[in-house]
């Protein structure tokens, strides 16, 4: 996966998710706080929360071991740098939940949101380092 700035490739995939996903815009990838990650036409986002704390967001049109081999390349790219990734799953996205258990994500709860009940799931980068070597 490679890091990701060019507006038109970042919109043109997002607009499949304009119906579930708000928020991610042209002024979202403009913020060079935030991180996107691509590899075809899969994405990973990193969004700035504060200093070391990104929440991770993934859009990936792969499925399976690609998927978590993906999901891995844009975990060791942020943990490069973040100190803590966190990420909120919509409950009923059961494959969306096992992938973040499955890549070492620890769940601490649901939380309602405005999307509805998600799980809270939470990473450090040690953690990490300790899973990957």
């Amino acid at each position: 996966m490679k890091r990701l700035e060019d507006i038109e490739t970042f919109s043109s995939i997002m607009r499949k998710y304009k119906e579930t996903i708000k928020g991610y815009t042209d002024e979202w990838i403009l913020d060079t706080k935030n991180v996107a990650l691509i590899e075809d036409d899969n994405l990973a986002l990193f969004e700035y929360i504060k200093d070391g704390v990104y929440r991770g967001h993934y859009f990936f049109s792969d499925r399976g071991r690609k998927a978590i081999n993906l999901s891995k390349t844009a975990l060791d790219y942020i943990f490069s740098s973040a100190k803590i990734i966190e990420g909120l799953t919509p409950i009923e996205n059961k494959g969306a939940i096992w992938m973040s258990k499955h890549l070492g994500f620890t769940a601490y709860g649901d939380i309602d949101t405005i999307a509805g009940k998600c799980k809270h799931f939470i990473m450090t980068q040690e953690e990490w380092r300790k899973l990957n070597g």
